[in-house]
């Protein structure tokens, strides 16, 4: 193996480890900060009735976690059967990009909601916001595809 070659493997190297690294850490982070809401979600969310701005609070809360954990399960692979690890890896990147979509959408909504309650119930108001609200989504959408 040529130097060139050697010092590419351990920039990757190196790069991979820095991400994983990134990617447990906010997994951390988002978990603690979590933990320190989840006593007023519990009282103010959970136990309240459902209703459109509850359930897209909780999509919109829950939505990032899972991603991390994915993330997560991503870097420490469940098998080193190749079978299973090729099937393994498809689920997760269909999930994956689902996912990346599902955040800005659940936004999208809640931001149009908003609006509309604050607009005195304009529809064309919350067209508007929903519309340019959905503009990351849709950047999302392209990058996937």
């Amino acid at each position: 193996m040529s130097s060139t070659y050697a010092a590419e493997f351990a920039f990757n190297v190196s790069q991979t480890y820095l991400q994983n690294i990134c990617m447990v850490s906010t997994a951390v982070i988002l978990i603690y900060d979590w933990l320190l809401t989840l006593d007023m979600e519990i009282r103010l969310v959970w136990g309240s009735r459902k209703n459109l701005t509850s359930i897209l609070y909780l999509l919109g809360r829950y939505i990032k976690p899972l991603l991390n954990i994915m993330g997560i399960v991503w870097i420490f692979p469940i098998s080193d059967e190749v079978s299973t690890r090729r099937a393994y890896v498809t689920i997760l990147l269909h999930v994956a990009e689902a996912a990346t979509i599902l955040p800005g959408v659940v936004w999208a909504v809640f931001s149009a909601v908003r609006a509309y309650a604050f607009s005195g119930r304009s529809k064309w108001v919350a067209a508007i916001v929903f519309a340019l609200s959905m503009f990351p989504a849709f950047l999302d959408l392209t990058a996937v595809l």
